[in-house]
């Protein structure tokens, strides 16, 4: 039994570890997976939506830091890594929320917990777009 709690606390403790290391790819993924599904709708076949995705994932994170690294105004470097940033505050709500479903009853501290995980999540994945280019 104590094993157990032991294993559950540490898959718990690495799922958060890669959803925060992850964070400042969720925009790019987003849009990979977008346009892969896109892909594969109109008929490229598992192989090419494969290759879009992973072409137009690797392109959206490439101009955003092409983006970022040319804006040297504070306020679009913040409205950048807030872009960026979102998908992975959105990500890490519903993340938190899944987990908490399976471990709390209340619905009302699934909520609380799922938006301190998005706010905190949020900020760290702003904080890595923000503080990945210096200048």
């Amino acid at each position: 039994m104590f094993i157990a709690a032991f294993l559950s606390v540490l898959g718990l403790g690495l799922l958060a570890w890669i959803i925060v290391t992850l964070t400042v790819y969720a925009l790019p993924a987003a849009v990979g997976v977008g346009a892969g599904l896109l892909a594969y709708k109109t008929g490229a076949g598992a192989t090419g939506a494969s290759l879009v995705a992973i072409f137009v994932g690797g392109l959206t994170l490439g101009v955003g830091q092409r983006l970022f690294e040319a804006t040297r105004s504070p306020a679009l470097r913040g409205l950048l890594a807030s872009v960026y940033a979102a998908p992975a505050a959105f990500t890490a709500y519903h993340a938190v929320l899944t987990i908490t479903e399976m471990t709390s009853p209340s619905e009302i501290w699934r909520q609380v917990f799922a938006l301190a995980g998005a706010v905190a999540i949020g900020a760290v994945a702003w904080n890595k777009v923000a503080g990945s280019v210096h200048s």
